[in-house]
């Protein structure tokens, strides 16, 4: 790992601490009884606050795709399932 990725990392968590979000270590796994839970399923308002703005402006527009794209592939996907 580089000097820079290093860096950015540790901004990048200082960033979540500053939020109030805890980092990925911290959440509860499922042994413990609480459901871990999926990357990227934050409020949207938490990406917006802690990536680079031109990050979180990628990010939601590949979220619009995929909500919109979403129905169709679950179409298709039910179409083309056959049973061996």
């Amino acid at each position: 790992m580089g000097l820079t990725t290093l860096s950015s990392s540790n901004h990048s968590l200082s960033r979540l601490q500053q939020a109030g979000i805890k980092p990925a270590s911290d959440v509860d796994t499922p042994t413990s009884g609480s459901p871990r839970q999926s990357p990227g399923q934050l409020p949207r308002d938490v990406y917006d606050a802690i990536l680079p703005w031109w990050r979180s402006r990628i990010r939601n527009m590949v979220l619009k795709a995929v909500k919109r794209e979403s129905p169709f592939l679950a179409e298709m996907q039910v179409n083309t399932v056959r049973p061996i």
